[in-house]
């Protein structure tokens, strides 16, 4: 099956996606698409993770902090990457691999450019309070309206697109 890559940190926490969002989400990519997953962190985001493990059905392989190029080669050989709108995000595209991004207080038509026709695919849920910029916020309402079958799907037709 595919290697799919996962990153459920975020600098801002207003723009981390739930973790135990993102351990169904891995949970269905192994179950459904028999997809090997693997988890990446940058530094501090050790205990997002935990959260991950806590609410995951299978393992959760993790990458471990890495340097910029152990990055990105480990993204280069990934099929798909998920990952909230941040760094790792943007390195995916650069080395080849289609990207599926997760956006809340941002805005995906500026911050990520990359053409679905080669894969990449942004989920972001429109809501009262969208593209606010907070970097914290205690509603977190756009994050809550990004449903693990919305990103399952960008995944599905990330999968069946064209190499970058």
């Amino acid at each position: 099956g595919p290697l799919i890559g996962l990153h459920a940190g975020a600098t801002w926490p207003a723009k981390r996606w739930f973790p135990e969002r993102f351990a169904a989400l891995a949970d269905r990519l192994r179950s459904e698409l028999g997809a090997s997953v693997l988890w990446t962190e940058g530094p501090g985001e050790a205990a997002i993770l935990d959260g991950v493990q806590k609410s995951s059905r299978g393992p959760v392989l993790r990458s471990g902090v890495l340097p910029l190029r152990g990055l990105a080669a480990v993204l280069g050989e990934c099929d798909v990457f998920v990952s909230n709108d941040c760094g790792p995000m943007h390195l995916a595209p650069a080395v080849g691999t289609k990207t599926v991004g997760i956006f809340g207080p941002g805005e995906p038509e500026i911050w990520f450019p990359y053409p679905p026709a080669r894969g990449h695919r942004f989920i972001h849920a429109n809501v009262d309070c969208s593209r606010c910029h907070l970097d914290a916020c205690g509603k977190m309402d756009c994050m809550k309206a990004v449903a693990v079958e919305d990103v399952f799907n960008a995944v599905k037709a990330s999968l069946g697109s064209q190499k970058p």
